[in-house]
């Protein structure tokens, strides 16, 4: 018989696996690669597949466990596992060599506060330690300073004592076991510029009324530095102390002292004062009363009466001159005490009878001189004289346009009194002259230095300069010579601009005003110089009425005659003129930082010149620099700077023919910082003194000058860094925003909660919250974040006890 029979044939033995051996491994050593540490052996009798499984259980100091779990499955499904663990552990614990400590630091004649060397201040490699990335460690740096003052803060020493911890072996408990380094940075600031020493000027003084040694009072001597402790000494013998004041008895002649500066970091500077010590007491002189005296025949038919200076010497003394030795002179009194003169008498003619004022002058050895005045009465008793015929003297006193000037002096001299006469005004009339005799007719007039002086001026000066625009008077050329050479150069430019920039309150050499004999007929008069032209007026032997002695009036650097007369009741002002326009944007100016004003230009087309006088708070807004843009023939001596301490800086620009500009190019800068800040339309401003607030087209028409703040988006919203960063005790959050508005500030741990909130409308501009340690928890990483309607930004800080 036969049968069927099925076999199934199972498999039912499982694997047989044999794990590697646990190991122990060195953080350091450890890779991500776990194959290097093994794998199981597996036997079965049918085949397997082998899978694993790995699960790292690491610190964040990289030691634990990683546990590899191996599964061998034969084809029948019969499977087995065995572990290998790994146990990860810091056999060779960081030693701190690799650490990069911060070098040891010198900065010289810096005048800085300690503060401001802190390790942020510092550059590389001098700031913070650099450390390593290391597996095994989690390492953390502080740092504490002791502060040397030798001389603060000009020289000092700060010992900054570095600490770099690694939390993963440090132990409080026990802080001699490891993990804990320390580094000494040495930072010195040096000074070695001297003092600032400033002795009194050389002086002369005079001894007493005994002729005898007199007491010298001198101003005290100082001394600016970077460090307040400055000691001052003299070598003086004849001081009352050997410091800063070197007053004292010192005798006739001349001393030299010598001031020594030294600051505490024994920088020293040396000074000296000549001190001489003279007779500088005027002599006693008293005259008699009056003396009257006759002219009288003195041969060859001449009639006239010499008078001698010790004639009226009632008395006269002298502390170091003898009497005899004194020297005396007479003068006709003229108003005008000059010094002595060095005539000892005089002479009278006929036609000088009458009375006069007379100064008599007495001058010692060492050239003191003082003087009294009496009456002298010349007489022709005898009736020796002639009678004398009499004559007037008269004149207008007018610009070359026919404008008067102004209150005019106006005075007349003879040969024996000057001056007889002066009247004020625009005309002049000198009655009862003697026929006969000589005269001299002079204007004066030194005020208003800068009526009629404008920008434009310089404009035509320069065109004459370049020959492309000659002054077609020579009273406009005279006008031009500001400084009196006889020429017209670019200094008289100079001289000009800063009398517009009031810098100059009156011009070198010449007066404002200047008056030339209308009668005068100029040689050339392209070239007025080429003459030594006459400013009085001379009548020699006058023999008769002169009516019109007429002077013609020049306003030195007016050459375009827009000189006013401001008593002219007539007088009026142009107010019907275009403006010229300087753009600004009205931008945000942070406090305490330093901004650049663009002064931007606005249908800018066919300008010549322009002048300003921008105003502003000077306790709140300083000037720190100036520079040109687009415009020719501009500068900063094109601005002037004296009224910076009353909140004013003026400016000027010319060209000898129009620019044409674009809208929107900058014309010229200026930077400012501001302590309080605010927006620039709230800094700034024009004013029309002490220069005139005005512009000049090509033609000559004049403009008026506005400035128009153009608003502007603002400055995008910023949050800083915290400073210090790590920090111990507290640290500064600082932020800006570009206006007023509800924002918030936090501050979280790494756990995302909240530990500080403040919530509030801050200021436009720059905001600071100071945060104390007292707020965080524990050491570690921190986070801060800003809050605004138009703004979020996070940042970082750790806190390190």
């Amino acid at each position: 018989n036969e049968c069927d029979v099925i076999v199934n044939v199972d498999d039912k033995l499982p694997p047989v696996i044999n794990c590697p051996p646990d190991q122990v491994i060195d953080c350091q050593d450890y890779y991500w690669d776990l194959s290097i540490y093994g794998y199981p052996t597996v036997t079965d009798n049918c085949g397997y597949t082998l899978s694993s499984d790995s699960l790292v259980t690491l610190s964040q100091c990289g030691v634990g466990t990683i546990k590899r779990t191996f599964t061998a499955i034969d084809p029948a499904g019969n499977g087995a596992t065995c572990m290998q663990i790994l146990s990860v552990e810091n056999l060779t614990p960081y030693d701190g060599s690799t650490i990069g400590w911060p070098q040891d630091y010198e900065i010289d004649n810096a005048c800085i506060e300690s503060s401001e060397l802190d390790p942020d201040d510092l550059p590389v490699p001098y700031g913070y330690p650099d450390l390593p990335s290391e597996n095994c460690a989690l390492l953390a740096y502080n740092y504490t300073d002791q502060v040397f003052n030798i001389s603060y803060p000009a020289c000092y020493k700060i010992i900054r004592t570095w600490s770099v911890m690694d939390w993963c072996v440090f132990d409080p408990d026990n802080p001699t076991a490891g993990g804990l380094w320390t580094h000494t940075q040495i930072i010195k600031a040096n000074d070695f510029i001297m003092p600032e020493l400033t002795v009194p000027s050389d002086t002369t003084f005079g001894v007493d009324g005994n002729c005898e040694f007199g007491y010298v009072h001198l101003p005290l001597a100082t001394a600016t530095d970077c460090a307040p402790n400055v000691s001052i000494t003299n070598n003086s013998p004849y001081a009352t102390s050997n410091g800063a004041d070197a007053s004292g008895y010192y005798p006739l002649g001349t001393t030299v002292v010598t001031y020594t500066a030294i600051d505490g970091c024994g920088n020293a500077k040396t000074g000296s004062v000549v001190i001489t010590v003279i007779d500088n007491k005027r002599p006693t002189v008293i005259c008699d009363s009056g003396i009257s005296t006759d002219v009288n025949e003195m041969g060859g038919g001449q009639i006239f009466v010499m008078v001698p200076a010790e004639l009226f010497i009632a008395e006269a003394t002298d502390n170091c001159t003898n009497s005899e030795d004194l020297e005396i002179y007479i003068a006709i009194a003229d108003g005008d005490i000059s010094g002595p003169p060095s005539t000892t008498e005089l002479q009278f003619f006929c036609e000088d009878v009458g009375s006069y004022m007379v100064e008599i002058w007495v001058v010692d050895e060492a050239g003191n001189a003082d003087f009294c005045i009496t009456n002298l009465h010349v007489q022709d008793n005898f009736n020796l004289c002639p009678d004398m015929l009499t004559a007037s003297i008269a004149g207008l006193i007018e610009t070359e346009m026919g404008m008067v000037p102004g209150d005019v002096e106006v005075s007349i001299s003879s040969a024996v009194e000057s001056p007889m006469d002066v009247q004020t005004g625009s005309s002049f009339h000198f009655t009862e002259l003697q026929q006969g005799g000589d005269y001299t007719v002079s204007a004066s007039f030194n005020e208003g230095t800068s009526n009629g002086v404008t920008t434009y001026d310089l404009v035509l000066i320069t065109r004459h300069i370049l020959g492309v625009g000659l002054l077609n008077s020579p009273y406009k050329l005279i006008a031009a010579d500001a400084n009196g050479s006889g020429s017209i150069t670019t200094l008289d430019l100079v001289y000009i601009q800063k009398v517009i920039l009031n810098i100059l309150d009156e011009f070198p050499n010449v007066p404002s005003w200047r008056f030339v004999d209308a009668s005068w007929e100029f040689t050339d008069p392209s070239n007025p110089f080429y003459d030594n032209f006459p400013e009085v007026l001379n009548f020699n032997n006058l023999n008769g009425d002169e009516l019109n002695a007429n002077f013609v009036a020049i306003k030195v650097g007016d050459v375009n005659l827009t000189a006013t007369n401001a008593n002219d009741p007539n007088l009026q002002t142009n107010t019907d003129r275009q403006d010229l326009v300087f753009e600004l944007l009205d931008e945000y100016v942070p406090p305490g930082s330093n901004f650049t004003i663009d002064f931007l230009s606005k249908d800018f087309q066919s300008i010549a010149a322009f002048q300003f006088t921008m105003a502003f708070d000077q306790n709140d807004v300083t000037l720190e620099g100036i520079e040109a843009c687009a415009l020719p023939n501009l500068g900063v001596s094109n601005f002037g700077t004296q009224g910076l301490d009353q909140g004013r800086i003026t400016g000027t620009w010319y060209y000898h023919q129009g620019v044409q500009l674009r809208n929107g190019v900058c014309l010229f800068s200026f930077t400012i910082s501001s302590e309080k800040g605010g927006y620039l339309s709230e800094l700034i401003r024009f004013e029309q003194t002490p220069t005139d607030l005005v512009a000049y087209r090509e033609n000559g028409t004049e403009m008026d000058i506005v400035l128009n703040f153009v608003e502007v988006p603002g400055k995008s919203a910023i949050l800083y860094q915290n400073k210090p960063n790590p920090f111990s005790e507290s640290t500064e959050i600082r932020f800006y925003l570009p206006k007023a508005e509800q924002g918030r500030l936090s501050v979280f741990d790494m756990t995302g909660k909240a530990l500080l909130v403040e919530e509030r409308i801050f200021s436009a501009g720059e905001n600071s919250i100071i945060l104390n340690s007292s707020v965080l928890r524990e050491e570690g990483m921190y986070y801060y974040q800003l809050e605004t309607t138009s703004f979020n930004d996070v940042k970082k800080m750790m806190y390190s006890r």
